[in-house]
């Protein structure tokens, strides 16, 4: 190939790091009209998804006849009815929920990972207990229960109701708070009566990942306040830890996915892209041949 000709293989890979996770500023989806294969009814697709990561997740091979019928039934259903749905940035609230906790799981994380026999553990009990309370300071019911526990908190003590716009409040939990906070306002009347299908499924998606996320915190929380035994430390620690990288493993956000060196001026971080990555390189079939740990950032040089 002529080297003008191939400077268009550097302009591609400049644009697929740029927008590998999120679409262009001047495109709209239309989120509410959105059809998905991990929606749980097509159950022919569970089995080969559970305790795998994403990039081993294979249509193809394991989705049954019957699904794909259902599948392009329902996408035939969105198309014909075009509804309007709620005009909801559904986007927008996911990379809001990924902004606000992204930086802080990785932080607990990057701050469990490093604890050694020299660590000082009483400093790490305390630091994970200021990081885990930040997020769940806004939820937390202040002078309902005095003098209350860690856990009792974030998991038992309920809000006074109140009357907001005519509606009495439920009495709910920080837990309760933290998991609907980017979704509440929905179960109004008439925004439900605009919801899509698709809608509630992203609904439910959002607070499944929120009640995860909160209640993870939740528990750090309460078990680094309650924490009155030094001796039990280096347990509750390792158990911290495990519980950290499970959640890590479970969301599988790209926003963590980053080169550890800076890269320079002639490069950018890039995943192993299709069809770079197996197509006469070293990672094979992902899933199959090859090795997991290498689809990882690197800086790649953007020179002919």
């Amino acid at each position: 190939m002529a080297p003008l000709a191939r400077t268009g293989n550097l302009e591609w890979l400049r644009a697929a790091s740029r927008y590998h996770s999120t679409v262009q500023p001047h495109l709209s989806l239309s989120y509410h009209q959105m059809v998905s294969f991990y929606h749980p009814r097509y159950r022919s697709l569970v089995p080969s998804r559970s305790g795998k990561l994403m990039q081993e997740h294979f249509l193809w091979e394991h989705v049954s006849d019957d699904d794909v019928g259902t599948f392009l039934d329902e996408l035939d259903s969105v198309i014909r009815a075009d509804l309007p749905g709620t005009s909801f940035d559904w986007q927008a609230a996911a990379m809001d929920i990924v902004t606000f906790w992204a930086d802080r799981i990785a932080q607990i994380q990057n701050l469990l990972e490093a604890v050694n026999s020299t660590s000082n553990l009483t400093h790490i009990v305390t630091t994970v207990q200021q990081l885990s309370y930040s997020p769940l300071d806004p939820f937390i019911a202040y002078g309902e229960a005095l003098n209350a526990s860690g856990h009792e908190i974030v998991f038992n003590v309920r809000s006074s109701p109140m009357i907001v716009r005519g509606t009495i409040t439920p009495n709910t939990t920080a837990l309760e708070r933290c998991t609907y906070s980017a979704t509440e306002f929905l179960t109004e009347p008439e925004l439900q009566i605009l919801m899509t299908n698709s809608e509630h499924i992203l609904k439910t998606s959002m607070e499944t990942i929120l009640e995860r996320i909160c209640n993870d915190f939740g528990i750090l929380f309460a078990e680094s306040t309650d924490l009155t035994d030094s001796v039990s430390y280096p347990t509750y620690i390792s158990a911290w830890n495990s519980r950290i990288n499970s959640l890590m493993k479970w969301l599988e956000w790209s926003s963590w996915l980053r080169c550890e060196e800076v890269c320079d001026l002639d490069s950018v971080c890039s995943m192993p892209v299709w069809p770079i990555a197996w197509s006469g390189g070293p990672f094979g079939r992902p899933g199959r041949d090859s090795d997991l740990n290498l689809l990882q950032p690197t800086c790649r040089r953007l020179t002919i």
